[in-house]
């Protein structure tokens, strides 16, 4: 009898043990296939990437089929750097995502959450959004389109390049006058500083903006701290972590230099999420003035009368043509000749009234 308990002892642990793995099994199965659902974008791996990567050289143009329930669609491009690049999505059958998702990994492996909203045919404002990204290096992008729908849908998705990073948004002459212009990736708390040269009494204008968009659901705000340094170790504060436009807006602001030489650019970038891409711009504007130092002026000397009237007749002689400058000579060697003959014969005349005046008397 003893025996027998202990058989069913034994199985009846078993039996309970077996149901623990088989629940525990269950759960990680249903786990993993919401994770994707509920969670933002994934780290992925070129492994991951199924048969829609393309070449090189081609961006996608194309409508695709997503299933019920959670489907991913994953494309790895060649981006150049400094491009803005526009995704565009439109639902292009009569239904409904409960959420679509789109997030890019660059080159470094590091994530962008750019898009996350749902998506329904009517009305119209809900079709089709477009999302700017900005690079910041070249090289292969993997682009991911989450999305999770109650009925399969057709999604058309292009992805083509753009203008460069922030040209689209300062004036058209500005890019022949670039002295700096950078394009860098920012985490929370991320510092960076340029050497630059810039002339004496000179104006620049300096241009900034995030080129890289952010989800709705994201905290979308990047503040930003940007201080000038001059030669001469002097600090000019312009941002004090002060928040800065969307990806559709611009900072911009202008500085005067007082001295020319090596500036030095520094630029802090608060944000709260993993990554975003910043585009910054100096460009050369106008010279403020003829560089006169009040310290360095010489005293003016002074000229006497007859030294200016000199030099106005020198300077008048030196303006006129050599034709006549020789036929004033000419007239004046004239006048005097006949001048001076005319005095001789008066002379003469007069000799003679004399000598006839003593003759009589």
């Amino acid at each position: 009898m003893d025996i027998k308990k202990k058989i069913m002892f034994i199985l009846i642990i078993s039996l309970v043990f077996v149901s623990f793995i088989i629940y525990l099994n269950f759960v990680n199965s249903s786990n993993s296939d919401l994770s994707h659902d509920t969670e933002d974008c994934i780290n992925i791996n070129s492994e991951s990437i199924d048969s829609l990567k393309v070449s090189d050289l081609e961006l996608p143009d194309k409508v695709y089929t997503f299933l019920a329930g959670a489907d991913t669609k994953n494309f790895e491009l060649y981006l150049e750097k400094h491009y803005t690049y526009l995704i565009y999505i439109e639902l292009v059958t009569p239904h409904n995502i409960t959420n679509m998702k789109i997030c890019i990994w660059d080159p470094d492996g590091e994530v962008f959450k750019i898009f996350e909203s749902e998506m329904f045919f009517n009305p119209e404002y809900g079709r089709f959004f477009e999302i700017p990204f900005g690079t910041v290096m070249s090289g292969d992008y993997i682009f991911e389109f989450c999305a999770n729908a109650p009925t399969n849908f057709n999604l058309h998705i292009i992805i083509e390049q753009g203008p460069e990073c922030l040209h689209d948004k300062i004036d058209s002459q500005e890019p022949d006058n670039i002295i700096l212009y950078k394009v860098n990736r920012f985490s929370n708390g991320d510092y960076i500083d340029h050497d630059v040269d810039l002339e004496t009494d000179m104006m620049y204008k300096f241009y900034i903006g995030r080129v890289s968009a952010i989800a709705i659901t994201q905290n979308n705000e990047v503040r930003i701290t940007y201080k000038i340094e001059d030669p001469n170790g002097i600090e000019f504060d312009i941002y004090n972590n002060e928040l800065i436009a969307d990806i559709d807006g611009l900072n911009s602001f202008s500085f005067g230099t007082a001295i020319e030489g090596e500036y030095i650019i520094k630029l802090t970038v608060y944000c709260n999420v993993p990554n975003v891409n910043i585009a910054y711009v100096i460009v050369e504007d106008y010279e403020i003035g003829d560089v006169i130092d009040a310290n360095e002026t010489k005293p003016v000397e002074s000229t006497s009368f007859i030294e200016e009237a000199e030099e106005e007749l020198d300077d008048a002689s030196a303006n006129l043509p050599t034709e006549m400058v020789v036929g004033t000579l000419i007239s004046v060697f004239g006048i005097s000749g006949v001048a001076l003959t005319a005095l001789m014969v008066h002379r003469k005349r007069s000799g003679v009234d004399v000598n006839i005046r003593k003759l009589h008397k």
